[in-house]
């Protein structure tokens, strides 16, 4: 029995992916926690950490304090994808935290500019919920950090 495998040809837009970046008095891992907290709070859930820091020191290359949270919530999940299956391949939402200079941030994308291949009136509302989700979770994490006394 032999197995075939079909290659597709897919153009690729090399295009620029503007970030948004909220800035958080703490270390990384003091971050990770409140975005967590904020993550739980709007309804969704963690679905996987990027530890950054362990993978870079586990391979014995210098090692630099960032962390990859992946999450989701199966309400946007499914507004997304019923709109085009195809926007599976950016999903779940995604927030870096990383320390640069001494300060800590949450890193992500702007979703308009990720989705910019699916167009219409109805995906930019959807993209818009998107977009919105992930201010809210970082404004909420913001808002968490600066409401600890202790930020590590």
């Amino acid at each position: 029995m032999s197995t075939q495998i079909k290659y597709f040809t897919v153009e690729a837009h090399v295009r620029s992916m503007p970030i948004r970046k909220k800035s958080v008095d703490g270390t990384p891992a003091f971050a990770l926690r409140v975005l967590r907290e904020a993550i739980e709070r709007e309804g969704m859930s963690v679905s996987h950490l990027e530890d950054h820091f362990s993978v870079l020191k586990e391979a014995g290359i210098t090692p630099v304090q960032a962390y990859t949270v992946h999450f989701s919530s199966p309400r946007i999940t499914s507004r997304l994808l019923s709109k085009n299956a195809e926007m599976a391949v950016d999903l779940p939402l995604s927030v870096a935290i990383v320390s640069e200079a001494g300060r800590t941030f949450f890193i992500y994308r702007d979703m308009h500019n990720m989705f910019s291949d699916f167009q219409g009136a109805e995906m930019v509302n959807v993209i818009n919920i998107v977009n919105s989700a992930l201010e809210r979770v970082t404004d909420s994490a913001v808002g968490i950090a600066e409401s600890k006394e202790h930020k590590e």
